[in-house]
């Protein structure tokens, strides 16, 4: 079979004769319509995400609306290509909120299902783990039909099926499911397309029959041998389905080079900041890297934050039980003396001392819901997401991962998860008031700031009331523009710091 380099060249010959013609490649169609490439690029990622089985039908309608974009595009059909990639990213955003419900409510079935797969299940038994797989895809699609009481009823029997499958397969041994994994990554040519990594799969499985003819019972050995074969088998196998898909797609060596740069560009979105590919890919990993090992240290410092509190909690802990302790005397001391009192002195006496410890004891567990409260609305937000803080009896959520355009006041989807941890938070304290500010960074004018801040902190309450179903009586919202930085907007991550939302809520 021909190489990918020898094909890549082929294609790039087809290609220069097609241009020469007037025609455009899917590659050209992705450089040239930004809106089909960032719905080709999204769909990429959430396929890897594994879309098709997660929201079947959302995934099956936004790829043939990709593949009606790009044939549109290909006619020269420019606004109508773009209206129907517009729609895809519509059935996307669906696809991603229908993946993050099954991802919730499914969670046991998928954890289930993938250590069925570590096991080498799929590979030694394909035909029921398809089967098993067909089941899922038929409880997702109750989902997305928005009918989750009957998809959970599903739950029972799909645990019960990739379970089953997971015990089979560790009866029936590493051994075998190694073999099941180099033969499937045959059957998908790897030898052709990643013969290197496919070949490290076949020694390392050579080497499990040279340990157990060595000593029968070095099984531990063998199976590590074992499980690095189906490591270096699956992994040929995701290579040799990337290499096809380049052949299919007509990439060249350059798109194989911005495909790469996009993944990356996927990886580090979430870490919001350019990558310098105008230097080296080394440089944008490095990026990556930093600004990772930046976010760890982050994870540290709250853990850290979070040990200390607990320390100062137990400490109070302790000195409020010894404060209950000496209360418990004095009553015992109260009560000695209440002994050489009437019977009408004793009973109003014992009235005042139920009194005191109902009291005591309420302030202890109020104090203690209202640290709990605290500590789950401290539980709902990662460090990129937001800084939760007390204020007295209140809670100021600091949300600096909102993520508006520029210059803009609309909501895009993919702040939905931090507002929906949001409105989770308020509906801790369902009798607290709510006031929603927007603060800027000094980019721009005063004047044009505090009507950039105003009118997101509008959008974001407008948010909590219409899709959060709160109360619009509870929930008041003001913009402070530039006036109240909490970093210096002198630099980039000050700047970044201080676009922000704050969400105050008051239980005074």
């Amino acid at each position: 079979m021909m190489s990918v380099k020898s094909k890549v060249v082929v294609l790039a010959s087809i290609l220069a004769a097609g241009c020469a013609t007037g025609g455009l490649t899917r590659q050209d169609i992705l450089r040239q319509y930004d809106v089909v490439n960032q719905l080709s690029l999204n769909l990429a990622d959430a396929r890897g995400k594994g879309s098709e089985l997660l929201a079947p039908e959302a995934h099956a309608k936004a790829n043939e609306l990709l593949e009606k974009a790009v044939s549109l595009a290909k006619d020269a059909k420019k606004d109508e290509a773009n209206r129907a990639a517009k729609e895809g990213l519509s059935v996307y955003d669906q696809m991603v909120e229908t993946m993050t419900v099954v991802n919730d409510e499914f969670s046991e079935v998928l954890e289930t299902r993938e250590r069925a797969k570590a096991e080498g299940a799929d590979s030694l038994y394909a035909s029921a783990f398809k089967k098993a797989d067909a089941s899922l895809k038929s409880a997702t699609r109750l989902i997305e039909d928005r009918k989750l009481s009957e998809a959970r009823k599903r739950h029972p029997e799909l645990i019960a099926a990739y379970a089953d499958l997971e015990v089979k397969a560790l009866k029936e041994g590493t051994k075998a499911a190694a073999e099941a994994a180099v033969k499937k990554a045959e059957d998908m040519d790897a030898d052709d397309y990643a013969p290197k990594t496919l070949d490290k799969a076949k020694a390392e499985l050579a080497l499990v029959s040279s340990v157990l003819e060595a000593d029968r019972t070095n099984t531990e050995k063998a199976n590590e041998r074992a499980r690095l074969a189906i490591w270096f088998a699956g992994r040929a196998m995701d290579i040799t389905a990337l290499a096809k898909m380049f052949d299919e797609d007509d990439y060249e060596f350059e798109d194989i080079v911005l495909w790469h740069q996009a993944q990356l560009e996927v990886i580090n979105a979430p870490l919001q900041q350019d990558l310098p590919f105008d230097e080296s890919d080394a440089a944008a990993v490095k990026s990556i890297r930093s600004a990772i090992e930046g976010l760890l240290t982050a994870i540290e410092d709250m853990r850290k934050m979070s040990a200390a509190r607990q320390k100062k909690m137990s400490k109070e802990m302790a000195n409020l039980m010894a404060t209950h302790k000496a209360q418990l005397e004095e009553l015992r001391q109260q009560l000695e003396g209440m002994q050489k009192a009437s019977k009408s002195e004793i009973a109003k006496l014992q009235a005042e001392a139920a009194s005191k410890l109902a009291a005591a004891e309420a302030a202890r567990q109020q104090s203690a819901a209202a640290e709990k409260r605290f500590d789950d609305v401290q539980a709902l937000f990662v460090a990129s997401e937001a800084y939760v803080s007390r204020k007295g009896d209140n809670i100021v959520i600091d949300a600096h991962g909102f993520d508006f355009p520029r210059r803009s006041v609309d909501i895009g989807s993919k702040n939905f998860g931090i507002l929906d941890k949001i409105v989770t938070a308020i509906n801790i304290f369902p009798k607290a008031t709510v006031l929603v500010t927007g603060h800027t960074d000094s980019k721009g004018s005063e004047d044009r700031n505090l009507k950039l801040s105003i009118g997101r902190a509008e959008s974001v309450a407008e948010f909590l009331t219409t899709v959060g179903k709160i109360n619009p009586k509870r929930v008041q919202s003001k913009g402070m523009g530039e006036n109240a930085p909490v970093a210096s907007n002198d630099s980039k991550d000050g700047r970044e710091k201080n676009r922000r939302i704050e969400v105050l809520i008051i239980n005074e």
